[in-house]
């Protein structure tokens, strides 16, 4: 929307798909997991606030001219509401430990990912922020619920 771009959502079953199509030539652009791509396409840019490890020469949208562009994918650990705090701490330290494991952190960099040292505090906040952005982006594109 902000660069005045008119694009048509095409939905594909997954990313394999998606992925044959653009190497056909029968699409022109797509937003996809990097790590399902990687040495298959031709990348652009990447979506994300920061270069990936995996592809460091290729641009950022910000870095080609759209600021403050960041749809990075995130995954993370959530608990049932409620959960106590003691327990909270403990799943947060062993994720946490895991996260900070060589192997793990050189196979996160190999598929594109970055992983990020957020405690839950953090991690709640950063889910609220999120929600309040995309809700914006919903509302000025018209969707409803």
């Amino acid at each position: 929307m902000r660069a005045g771009l008119q694009l048509t959502h095409v939905p594909y079953p997954g990313t394999p798909q998606i992925t044959t199509e653009l190497m056909a030539g029968r699409l022109t652009m797509s937003f996809t997991i990097l790590s399902s791509v990687i040495g298959q396409i031709t990348a652009l840019a990447t979506a994300a606030n920061k270069r990936s490890s995996a592809l460091p020469d290729v641009q950022t949208m910000a870095e080609a001219g759209m600021p403050d562009f960041d749809t990075s994918l995130w995954i993370g650990l959530v608990a049932p509401a409620g959960t106590p705090r003691p327990v909270i701490d403990t799943l947060a330290g062993a994720a946490r430990q895991a996260m900070h494991a060589p192997d793990v952190i050189e196979t996160l960099h190999k598929q594109g990912y970055e992983p990020l040292d957020a405690g839950p505090d953090e991690f709640a906040a950063f889910i609220r922020s999120e929600i309040t952005r995309w809700s914006a982006v919903a509302r000025a594109a018209g969707l409803k619920s």
